[in-house]
């Protein structure tokens, strides 16, 4: 059946290119010559990632860039508090100095995956579904994004979050399409790829560098390793 929309995951897809948020962040503590350990590194990671599920620390009107400090701000602290960084360690002044960096890493990244989308939405619906903190078309828009989309789905806001097919579901239904006529692209198999399959929808691996490796054998229709590489596929 002929594909008509593509809907896009937002975080490790259309902002990091594929790499994990994990991998992402270690990055930017590489780059920033941080005296850490990529395994003391990982723990700040999971209990930052923790800790923000528990709490509403991410506020609807928060920036893209406001989240990225938030995340660092605990993170640095964690560390802190487990020894990892200097008691003495200006916090402010680290978190700000890692999230300028990151943040203008996303930008480059967004950049490329924007222009691709520009040329998909001449011929598809383009749309977004997202595990995120209820700020995902403030942050669409941060990235001059928004305006591409003809529906966003926040699984804050809708209160249904990946892996649950009915995200997906509910972003089709609202588009008015068969789930066949519906191609889901994402960097995550078990978010992504497997709700996308049980639908029946063209499923597009965007599959870059996590910390967790993803090997199944059904894997995708298309496996990629880069955004633009939609083109070949679509285009």
């Amino acid at each position: 059946m002929q594909t008509k929309a593509i809907l896009f995951d937002f975080g490790g897809t259309i902002d990091t290119n594929g790499v994990h948020w994990s991998e992402k962040f270690w990055d930017t503590y590489i780059r920033c010559e941080i005296p850490i350990d990529k395994k003391d590194f990982e723990a700040a990671y999971v209990s930052t990632e923790r800790l923000l599920g528990r709490e509403n620390r991410i506020k609807p009107e928060m920036s893209f860039y406001e989240i990225i400090r938030e995340k660092l701000i605990i993170q640095i602290y964690f560390l802190i508090q487990q020894g990892k960084l200097s008691h003495l360690t200006i916090v402010d002044d680290l978190s700000k100095k890692l999230a300028d960096d990151c943040y203008a890493s996303i930008k480059s990244a967004v950049a490329v995956a924007n222009e691709t989308m520009e040329k998909l939405k001449k011929e598809y619906t383009i749309g977004v579904v997202s595990n995120f903190y209820g700020n995902i078309d403030k942050v669409l828009e941060e990235f001059d994004i928004h305006n591409l989309c003809k529906i966003i789905v926040d699984s804050t806001i809708v209160g249904i979050r990946k892996p649950d097919p009915d995200i997906y579901k509910l972003a089709i239904d609202k588009l008015g399409l068969l789930a066949e006529e519906v191609a889901i692209v994402g960097d995550s198999y078990t978010n992504d790829m497997e709700p996308g399959r049980k639908l029946g929808s063209k499923t597009v691996w965007l599959k870059g560098r996590s910390w967790k490796e993803e090997t199944q054998s059904e894997a995708a229709d298309h496996i990629i390793g880069h955004f633009k590489e939609l083109e070949n596929i679509f285009l």
